[in-house]
This record gives C-alpha cells, sequence and structure tokens, in this order.
C-alpha cells in the first residue's frame, strides 16, 4: 500500500513484524503606406499647349506600386517562412512513433498491490443488499470468476503456482526486489519505514532520495542500452537520480490515488500509440512499461481478504487490466510488434482482528536489554511472537548483510498484530471487527504473490496441475524480462532455472 506516513522516531513499528531500535543510535518577453512612397511622374510643361493631351498614365503608376507591393510582400514571405523553419526545428510535429525493428517486443508490466495468489481463483458470491455489485464482461468459461481477464490471460500463457515475496513482505521492499532483482539487504529498502545510521535519517514512503535506493532497476538497465521505458505509479520510478539513464524515459509524476483509473489507462496506451521521447529526441514505442495498481491491497487492509469488499475490488482492477492490455494490443497491431504481457504482486494479505494481538512495552533501552524484554513476551505469547537479533534472523530473509535493519526484530505469527501498550488499551474499547494486513513471514501461505504472463516468448502451461506449476521468487522477474528481451542484466538474485521454465527459447 502506497502512503504517506510520518517515519520519524526511534523505532520502527511493522504490523506484522515488529523491529525496536536500540537507545543507543547506533543504528537508525509605424506601418507605413506603401502608396504614399511613390513619387508622382507628370510634371508641368511636359507636352506643347497644340498637342492633345495624352491619356492619363495611370497604368504606369499602377504597376509600379503593384511592383513594389510585390517586393515587399514576397520579402514579408520569406520571413515568415524562415520563422516556420525555425518553428518547426525547435518544436517538431507530433509523428508516429517509430519502431527500432518491425515485430519488435514490447513488456508490460502490471503489479496489483496485495493481490494474493489464491484471489485469482475466486469466484463470485452473491452481494450483500445495498451494495453494487462491478460490471465484468466475462466469457462462458470463467462466467463465475471475479478476475475473469487475468485468467484469460493465464490461459493463453503461463501462471506460477505462486510468487515469493521477500521479507519483510512490504509494498516497497517488495517492488523494489521485483524491478532490480536484488534483496533488500542488497538494494536497501528493507522496510516501507526504516532507519540509516549512516545517513542518520529515517526512510518512509514519501522519500523520493536517491541515498536510499540501491540496486538497477529494469528501466535504467534498459535505458543504458538504448532502450525506451516508462513507468506509471511504480513504487521508486519518482525517485530524483542525479544520472538520467537510471529514470524511466516518461512516468506520471506523484503517486495519486484519487487519479481515475480510466485516466491512467488512457495515458499508458497513448505512450504505445504516439511513442515516449528518447535520449535522442525521437519518439519511440517503449520496451518497458511499468504500472501500479492498489485498490486490492486498500480494500483488503480496510475490510480483511475474505471480504466483500475484496471481492469488489479484484472485480474492479481487473476490467481496469482487460481494457489497458486490449488498448495496448490496438495500439501495437498495426507495427506487428509482440506485447508480453507480465502481471505480479508484491505480497499477500492475511486477516486479522482485535483479539489477536500481542502488547509490546515500547520503551528504549541498549540492544542488549531490548532483545531480553522481547524474548519475554514472545516467552509470554504462546509461540505467536519471535524476537530476533540482528545476528540470528533466518539466513532467507536476506537482511543480515544490511545496517537498515534493527538490532532486535520481532516477529508475528501470521494473523497476529504486534502493538504498543496504549494501542492495545485504546483497541479494548473500540468495536471489535475484522481487517487485513501484510508484513509476516515471507514463506506463510496467505503472504503468496501472483504471477501471469502472456506473450508469444512465454511457455504455455495452462494445462499443468497445480501442483506441476513451479514456484518463482520475485527476484527472478528482472532476469526474466531482461532475457525477453534481449538485455544485458546488472548483478542480481535472479536464476537462470527460474527464466527457463518460463520463456521458451531461455
Amino acid at each position: 500500500m502506497r502512503s504517506q506516513r510520518d517515519g520519524r522516531g526511534r523505532y520502527q513499528k511493522w504490523d506484522g513484524a515488529s523491529a525496536l531500535r536500540a537507545e543507543d543510535g547506533d543504528l537508525e518577453n509605424g506601418a507605413r503606406d506603401i502608396d504614399a512612397s511613390i513619387p508622382s511622374t507628370e510634371t508641368p510643361g511636359d507636352f506643347p499647349e497644340s498637342s492633345p493631351p495624352p491619356p492619363p498614365r495611370r497604368w504606369l503608376l499602377w504597376g509600379k506600386r503593384i511592383g513594389r507591393a510585390a517586393l515587399w510582400l514576397g520579402a514579408f514571405t520569406g520571413l515568415i517562412a524562415l520563422f516556420v523553419l525555425a518553428l518547426f526545428r525547435l518544436f517538431p510535429p507530433a509523428a508516429s512513433p517509430v519502431s527500432k525493428e518491425p515485430g519488435a517486443k514490447r513488456v508490460l508490466l502490471v503489479s496489483l498491490d496485495g493481490f494474493r495468489a489464491d484471489y485469482l481463483d475466486r469466484q463470485e458470491r452473491p452481494p450483500t443488499a445495498g451494495v453494487r455489485r462491478a460490471s465484468v464482461s466475462r466469457t462462458a468459461a470463467d462466467s463465475t470468476y471475479l478476475a475473469p481477464n487475468l485468467r484469460q490471460l493465464a490461459a493463453r500463457g503461463f501462471r506460477a503456482a505462486y510468487l515469493e515475496p521477500v521479507f519483510p513482505t512490504k509494498t516497497f521492499p517488495n517492488h523494489q526486489s521485483i524491478i532490480t532483482g536484488q534483496y533488500p539487504e542488497s538494494h536497501g529498502v528493507v522496510d516501507n519505514v526504516f532507519y540509516d545510521p549512516v545517513l542518520n535519517e529515517t526512510f518512509n514512503m514519501g522519500h523520493l532520495e536517491e541515498r536510499f535506493w540501491g540496486g538497477e532497476p529494469l528501466w535504467a538497465t534498459l535505458r543504458r542500452q538504448g532502450r525506451v521505458t516508462a513507468a506509471y505509479d511504480w513504487p521508486g520510478s519518482e525517485v530524483t537520480y542525479r544520472q538520467t539513464w537510471k529514470r524511466p524515459h516518461a512516468h506520471a509524476g506523484p503517486f495519486n490515488a484519487s487519479r481515475p483509473y480510466a485516466e491512467r489507462v488512457r495515458q499508458i496506451i497513448e505512450w504505445y500509440e504516439r511513442g515516449v521521447v528518447d535520449d535522442q529526441g525521437k519518439l519511440q514505442v517503449p520496451d518497458l512499461v511499468a504500472v501500479y495498481l492498489e485498490p486490492v491491497d486498500h480494500a483488503g487492509h480496510l475490510y480483511g481478504p475474505d471480504s466483500l469488499a475484496v471481492s469488489m475490488a479484484i472485480a474492479e482492477v481487473d476490467q481496469v487490466l482487460g481494457t489497458l492490455v486490449s488498448g495496448v494490443r490496438q495500439a501495437l497491431a498495426s507495427r506487428a510488434d509482440r506485447l508480453h504481457v507480465i502481471v505480479v504482486s508484491d505480497h499477500g494479505m492475511a486477516a486479522v482482528d482485535d483479539q489477536r494481538r500481542v502488547a509490546l512495552n515500547a520503551t528504549h533501552a541498549a540492544a542488549a536489554e531490548l532483545y531480553q524484554r522481547m524474548a519475554q513476551v514472545a516467552k509470554g505469547a504462546a509461540g505467536h511472537v519471535r524476537a530476533y537479533t540482528q545476528d540470528s534472523m533466518e539466513e532467507r530473509w536476506h537482511l543480515k548483510g544490511s545496517r537498515r535493519v534493527a538490532p532486535v526484530s520481532v516477529l508475528a505469527s501470521t494473523g497476529w498484530r504486534l502493538v504498543y501498550d496504549e494501542d492495545a488499551e485504546a483497541a479494548s474499547r473500540q468495536p471489535r471487527h475484522a481487517w487485513g494486513d501484510h508484513g509476516y513471514d515471507n514463506i506463510e501461505p496467505k503472504m503468496r504473490a501472483l504471477f501471469v504472463a502472456d506473450g508469444p516468448t512465454f511457455r504455455r502451461n495452462a494445462g499443468d496441475a497445480p501442483d506441476r506449476q513451479p514456484v518463482l521468487r520475485n527476484v527472478d522477474v528482472y532476469e526474466i524480462v531482461c532475457t525477453l528481451l534481449g538485455a544485458q542484466p546488472a548483478p542480481n538474485n535472479g536464476s537462470r532455472d527460474a527464466v527457463a521454465q518460463v520463456l521458451r527459447s531461455a
């Protein structure tokens, strides 16, 4: 979920997992009349008195007038022509985008925040009275499913059993891992909120300074190799990199959740129809467009993964996806470009409620003392909480090598919440209701993410039984896209075995 949060403080709080900071601060711009200018040609005494007066020579007067006017008009026309030429040089007219090669491969990478892997198979339920059901066009085969467009992509192409997120299962670490192919300890975005002891600054989701963002994003890798890219709302695409090549050629500007989906889709399709300006100032069809859509995660947080609100959000985002893919395909049809669509998500969602919570004593202390306190909390939580030092963290989380990880971390079991004592007291006075959260261990089933791909280069595995569909890691996506587009990847944690599982020619 993308939003502004106040990241200041002495420790960082996760809902699924909480990290507490040790008190010692080691880690945190006269026209004139042309006729009047022509002299008279008649003078007194030109003809003898006996001679009849000659006819007036007005033809000569008008001829000279016309000739002078023609000279002025010619000069003026020439100036206009020079002016127009200069304008065309400075502001070239919009032209049809030029494909670098006929039938070029294009990648549309779409992330659906909080779209749990099993949402793809969720079927429609009767709407609650007073709640209007989202209108979605469906084929007969998918008439009962909430995401028919997404299922059609899977039926024509490739579907993973699930996409394993990185830990912590939060929005920013996982989007950075997807787009760079690196684990959080390498790209440095270890959470939605964290403290860097060397910078002595706290990062939150509004920070776009380059110093917080490591790794080489797909748009940077491709741009460095002469490719053209664009991004719409992808977390990190607005980062103010000093080196221009690290940025996408076009992006949507600051994230705005209130921007209508029709406007978002229209802009993305326009990039494919008109192209974006490349590094030589020419309009080119983008090789990669990365897109982020948030409604499913938003509904999941507010009402829980099993709610009608989430079902409606699934149907809504599926309709947006269907309109987008159809529009992009139509835009590329005249050039016979080969579109490859990859749809992923960053993490899943688990149901939580007021009854499953563990209160933490949120006081400052040295690392050793703090760990002992959290160990006692864990001991009294009947196995629903685990406390870690940086050294004792799970190797598979790939976090030990980062200075941005707190010296003491506390992780709750899936479905449980970690709250401060004052939060627990306030919650006890509020009506009990269910909602949703994430941030838990990345191997938990409820945290599993989505991977669906469709395009001529992807393998087709629609006929495979669920237990035969491969499991992919989100750090594999970077390597898959680089291989698909024939780009040389930067160092990453992706697997060539995963590429071979997904692509026909790998």
